[in-house]
């Protein structure tokens, strides 16, 4: 009788841990899928580029199709557990961080929020908390510093930390605050070497410093690392230059000075003015062939053949030996001699048309 009793007790005890216990492992598989959906996303960003890299758009289409598929498959296996309430700040941070991706910055910062006030948080969470908040507007900019600096409070030197870091800097970037934004840029740096994105911020604030030539620099030592950010590139350094040519700053008229105000003319997507300062490092350095080759690749862009053919030639007679030059050149005269035929043969059509009538 006693066995029995015992064996029952024991029965309701143990079937209710059971059931508690499939019920974790069934939410925590939920979790598992749904982060693995979010890995793909990554991995398909970096197909996605790949094929940008290509300019390959049918394969770029297909790539962005399926990443906002995967990210939806992410979102309804996080809905499922119901992961904005969950009480682990990694499940709520990963959750958050789908709904940022998918651009909905609004209700990511609220369920964000909600989880932050229950205690729930982490240096993860108040960063993505803060970046949704300045996201979603001026309304929310004060909130969105507060959580960022929150963050950097609980973690500001592990390699993580840099992202918040980077934020803060951007943050401060967009409202011509270069001085903390430096300051910001530095902390990422000092958490992680190599985070790109903090790099590019650290061009823009040497430009807004009058640094050029050590802005330039920078956007050779990151070199192709930068190609995923070209974006942000584009957009930091053109404000910072807009910024150096209304204040009327100048520079030394030197070589570098010159060659580095190109190169980065040219991340802003400002082609001619590049090729204007590249001529002038070429004046002042005609034996510097990367400047001759690099003003070329510029012209041959712009479609200036012309110009791309004298300045080849200039380049092949400071150094002969360069087979990819000459190669360009045989190139462009060859394309420049079929254009000008082309030219002649629709001219002398015109002219036969006008003679018929």
């Amino acid at each position: 009788m006693v066995a029995r009793l015992n064996a029952g007790a024991l029965t309701r005890t143990l079937i209710p841990s059971l059931i508690l216990l499939l019920s974790v492992l069934r939410v925590n598989a939920t979790v598992e899928e749904a982060q693995q959906h979010v890995a793909s996303y990554r991995a398909v960003l970096t197909d996605m580029q790949d094929a940008l890299n290509r300019q390959d758009a049918a394969a770029y289409e297909a790539l962005r199709d399926k990443s906002l598929a995967t990210l939806a498959d992410a979102r309804k296996a996080f809905e499922a557990v119901d992961a904005g309430n969950s009480d682990d700040p990694a499940v709520v941070f990963s959750y958050a961080e789908v709904i940022k991706l998918e651009g909905d910055d609004d209700l990511g910062a609220e369920m964000a929020r909600s989880a932050l006030d229950r205690g729930v948080e982490s240096p993860a969470l108040w960063r993505i908390y803060g970046e949704m908040c300045l996201s979603t507007g001026p309304s929310k900019y004060a909130a969105g510093v507060e959580a960022l600096q929150k963050s950097t409070a609980l973690d500001g030197t592990s390699p993580e930390a840099a992202d918040t870091w980077f934020a803060l800097g951007r943050y401060y970037l967009e409202r011509e605050m270069p001085e903390p934004a430096a300051k910001a840029f530095a902390s990422a740096l000092a958490a992680n070497p190599n985070h790109v994105p903090a790099q590019l911020g650290e061009v823009a604030t040497r430009i807004y410093s009058g640094d050029i030539a050590g802005a330039g620099a920078i956007v050779d030592k990151v070199g192709r690392a930068a190609q995923p950010y070209d974006v942000l590139l584009r957009t930091m350094v053109r404000a910072a230059l807009f910024d150096f040519e209304l204040t009327r700053r100048e520079f030394d008229d030197t070589t570098e000075n010159h060659y580095a105000f190109s190169r980065l003319m040219y991340s802003a997507g400002r082609f001619a003015e590049a090729v204007l300062a590249a001529k002038r490092a070429g004046r002042l350095s005609p034996e510097r062939v990367d400047i001759l080759n690099f003003q070329s690749a510029i012209q041959i862009q712009l479609g200036d053949y012309a110009g791309a053919i004298q300045t080849c030639e200039a380049s092949l007679r400071a150094k002969a030996d360069q087979p990819q030059i000459q190669q360009t050149l045989e190139k462009l005269k060859q394309a420049a001699q079929e254009a000008a035929q082309q030219k002649q043969q629709a001219t002398q059509t015109g002219q036969g048309k006008g003679m018929l009538r």
